[in-house]
């Protein structure tokens, strides 16, 4: 058997695009797993100012980015320690809120687990 030739990857970050001024009453938010940025819409109707979103897929944090611009973006692997490109909670910023959609890595495990396609199983 050959060995894998597998890259490692470093985690990409795309500082915001614009200057963020907040007040200090303002509430912001960090969006983990961000997808393509549907759950940060509806935190940003409820008041809050997204200012940071991180997901693994480069690809939805271009469509995030495009759709909030004035967030701060990671390409990272928020699941994983061993990954090169591996962010624990403690490199996140400060934030009123924590938000996390259902990571893709979770749904994939119940779909080997046996699981109903779109499916988590928390036990």
């Amino acid at each position: 058997m050959g060995k894998s030739t597998a890259t490692r990857r470093s985690a990409t970050h795309k500082p915001a695009t614009k200057r963020r001024r907040f007040r200090n009453d303002d509430l912001v938010a960090v969006d983990l797993f961000s997808g393509f940025g549907g759950l940060t819409h509806g935190i940003e109707m409820a008041g809050f100012t997204t200012i940071m979103a991180a997901n693994h897929n480069p690809y939805k944090v271009e469509v995030h980015e495009a759709n909030h611009p004035q967030a701060e973006h990671w390409i990272a692997d928020l699941v994983d320690p061993g990954a090169a490109d591996y962010h624990s909670a403690r490199d996140l910023p400060a934030a009123d809120l924590l938000v996390a959609g259902v990571s893709s890595y979770l749904v994939q495990a119940g779909e080997t687990a046996g699981q109903p396609l779109g499916c988590v199983s928390f036990k």
